[in-house]
């Protein structure tokens, strides 16, 4: 293997953000990607579940078309989907690829019956991270954290466009990726790979 195993972080516990008649969603603070985790106990033959979203949609809008403010919670998750189909018993499920969201919407047909526990842990490249920046203006150094974080979330088997929709790479994306990574890590082995 050329590339090093991606690398997993910290579990996050995911904090309920609202409720709805079906169930509940669930915010992680940040855009992440992450392998999902899930403890739940429902009423046998209920299907839970998870809808993705990197933000909330504005009604009347199309899926991408205006996203507004990241955390603003007005307006409705749509994005991809997973399902578990209930058997009455606990079951515990991670599941197999990574998603790529902030907010997960879970429903389920009986909430009131729900016993529910959803972690996140986050899985992206291992870069031992060498470059640093540093300045008097405090909307750079800013700038500079939502960078590296972005860097991070593009940054798995492939440098990708983007994680939430796509997961694929493209030219200049990849190539601005590249650059940026190699700044910051000096790591050859993900742009080699490019």
């Amino acid at each position: 293997r050329f590339i090093p195993q991606m690398k997993n972080g910290e579990p996050i516990s995911l904090n309920i953000a609202k409720t709805t008649n079906k169930g509940y969603i669930y915010d992680a603070g940040e855009y992440l990607t992450a392998k999902v985790r899930v403890k739940v106990k429902g009423r046998k033959g209920d299907t839970l579940s998870l809808e993705y979203g990197e933000c909330f949609l504005q009604e009347g809008h199309l899926w991408a078309s205006k996203k507004g403010l990241r955390d603003d919670q007005s307006g409705y998750i749509l994005g991809p989907c997973d399902f578990i189909d209930l058997n009455g018993e606990t079951q515990e499920i991670e599941f197999f690829w990574y998603r790529a969201f902030r907010f997960i919407e879970i429903e389920c047909e009986n909430r009131d019956k729900l016993e529910l526990e959803i972690t996140a842990v986050p899985y992206y490249y291992p870069y031992e991270f060498k470059g640093t920046f540093e300045c008097s203006d405090e909307s750079y150094n800013k700038m500079w954290d939502i960078s590296r974080h972005t860097l991070e979330c593009c940054s798995h088997e492939i440098l990708v466009d983007c994680p939430f929709f796509e997961q694929q790479q493209y030219g200049m994306d990849s190539y601005l990726e590249s650059m940026y990574a190699l700044r910051l890590s000096g790591d050859t082995r993900i742009v080699k790979k490019v």
